[in-house]
């Protein structure tokens, strides 16, 4: 699993595209010859929650006050693991230690436990549920897309920028990943969400970030 995971990353690197693409359609592919198991569940929810610990480091106070309310409400609707590992890698991130603990939690991470993650989130995927709902995937994304580039595209406009380098930074912003599936397989094997929900948004962080590069040199043409 972990060789399929290099190797579809390294693909899609040369390809231009973020690893984690090739690592999740390594996922989907193995999935087709083998299931999931508990071992391998539990290694892919460390990785989770490695990643929620590493964007809690690289976050602020004030990120987190923005953040709070609704990793409150995460909590309490039973998936406490999501705030508390944000919550970790925040405290520590406001220490002497930050950087220490920042490399040493990447190298072993990334080098084992979060790629495994985006396997097992590709394992996961419902190629059927996708096509009998694929109205609801492409409005699901579009709606996705459409609330990137207007909600950050006017805050950039009000923020003082014209509209051409507005719309750039909303386009810019589009695409979803790590963290978002992080919450959402930790949410599903808490229970709270199913796995169609899963296989959606998986869909639409794949059209999403495709998509944001060409958008972006259509955009720069304007």
């Amino acid at each position: 699993m972990l060789a399929t995971a290099k190797l579809l990353g390294w693909i899609f690197e040369k390809l231009g595209q973020p690893i984690v693409l090739g690592q999740i359609l390594g996922g989907l592919i193995i999935g087709v010859f083998t299931e999931s198991n508990e071992i391998i569940r539990e290694f892919s929810n460390l990785g989770a929650l490695i990643l929620l610990f590493l964007a809690g480091i690289e976050s602020d106070l004030q990120e987190f006050k923005r953040v709070g309310k609704p990793s409150i409400f995460v909590a309490g609707v039973g998936v406490a693991s999501i705030l508390g590992a944000y919550m970790v890698g925040l405290i520590i991130g406001q220490t002497s230690y930050r950087k220490q603990v920042e490399d040493h939690v990447s190298i072993l991470g990334y080098s084992l436990f979060i790629p495994l993650f985006f396997v097992e989130v590709g394992m996961r995927i419902e190629l059927n549920y996708i096509l009998h709902a694929s109205f609801f995937a492409v409005l699901y994304t579009a709606m996705a897309i459409v609330s990137k580039v207007a909600g950050c595209g006017m805050g950039a406009y009000l923020a003082g920028f014209d509209l051409k380098a507005s719309l750039r930074i909303g386009i810019g912003m589009i695409p979803r990943l790590g963290v978002e599936l992080a919450m959402l397989t930790i949410a599903l094997s808490s229970g709270v969400i199913g796995p169609e929900a899963l296989t959606i948004a998986i869909f639409m962080v794949f059209v999403t970030t495709i998509s944001t590069p060409p958008l972006l040199k259509w955009a720069y043409k304007l």
